[in-house]
């Protein structure tokens, strides 16, 4: 959809494509019954410019798995931090292999918390989900778990798994289930030695 209006406030103009983008939202889904999500463009004066909007609203929508399905997501909700580069993100993950098991799912959220910040593309977030998974798996406290938890059917073919997901929170459900399966697994181990 392309907005014309009729004056330059940028603020009310935005606002009115947002409210224009839910009420079309609102619309699909009761004559469909699907949940759709949106990408909205930046706002330009001239229409010179319209293919970079339509461009922009691309960008917009493939960030989706950021925000969740059924969301509208502006240009303006993804600008990228300044000098924005994934080492920080690198260095937490490699911090997961020596991280004690207890600290593991905190650390995991911080990760993913930096991911969001970060407005990171849909393939570096793949890529780095899969580097969180190695480094758990590297963990010098869970080592001794891995086979067993890999025979978790959910965990069979666990790069596979993730490529399946669409939306962040559901990588980020299924690593943080991955944690707690091995905490249960330790838990285990350590009353077994108690008694």
């Amino acid at each position: 959809c392309i907005f014309s209006f009729l004056d330059n406030d940028f603020e009310k103009n935005i606002a009115k494509v947002m409210t224009y983008a839910s009420i079309l939202k609102s619309n699909v889904s009761a004559k469909t019954g699907e949940e759709i999500s949106i990408g909205v463009g930046g706002y330009y004066v001239d229409f010179i410019n319209i293919s970079a909007s339509y461009q922009e609203a691309i960008v917009a929508l493939e960030r989706k798995f950021l925000f969740g399905k059924g969301s509208i997501i502006s240009i303006e909700d993804i600008k990228f931090p300044a000098g924005s580069d994934f080492s920080g993100i690198l260095k937490q993950i490699e911090s997961l292999k020596s991280v004690g098991i207890d600290k593991l799912d905190k650390k995991v959220c911080d990760i993913f918390d930096d991911m969001i910040q970060h407005h990171i593309d849909y393939e570096s977030f793949h890529m780095l989900a899969i580097q969180i998974i190695l480094a758990i798996f590297d963990n010098k406290n869970v080592s001794e778990y891995k086979e067993n938890i890999m025979k978790i059917d959910m965990y069979k073919n666990v790069y596979q798994y993730i490529n399946q997901f669409d939306i962040l929170q559901e990588t980020r459900d299924y690593i943080l289930q991955l944690v707690e399966d091995i905490k249960k697994k330790h838990n285990v181990i350590a009353l077994n030695d108690i008694l």
